[in-house]
């Protein structure tokens, strides 16, 4: 029983390769790294250079408040001040440079608060 057959086809071949290791790509892959790495790197420093900046910007807002609040209630401390010494004034238990004393002082404590 010897059988052969006999092909009138077409024949067809197919062929794969997989490269184990490129050195070209390895040395991109690492470039490639080594760049993320300072950009990474650039990034956090930009990152702490505005979070420094916004921090430094919201203490001296925070300062110039509380050197606002301090000076109004300056005036109002300068203010009854010069209201008692006026009625000691009125009755003659002060003295006149007393009165223009405390007119002094509440107009420097006006004057700062204008001057920013």
């Amino acid at each position: 029983m010897n059988q052969f057959r006999e092909f009138d086809g077409e024949r067809y071949f197919l062929s794969l390769t997989q490269v184990l290791f490129s050195w070209q790509t390895f040395s991109e892959r690492k470039r490639a790294s080594i760049v993320e790495d300072q950009l990474e790197e650039e990034y956090y420093f930009q990152l702490a250079t505005i979070l420094t900046d916004v921090g430094d910007r919201y203490f001296n807002v925070l300062q110039a408040n509380n050197a606002s609040d301090s000076i109004v209630s300056e005036i109002d401390a300068l203010s009854n001040q010069l209201e008692q010494i006026q009625s000691l004034f009125d009755r003659q238990l002060a003295q006149i440079t007393d009165v223009y004393q405390g007119q002094a002082s509440l107009a420097a404590a006006q004057a700062e608060k204008f001057k920013d």
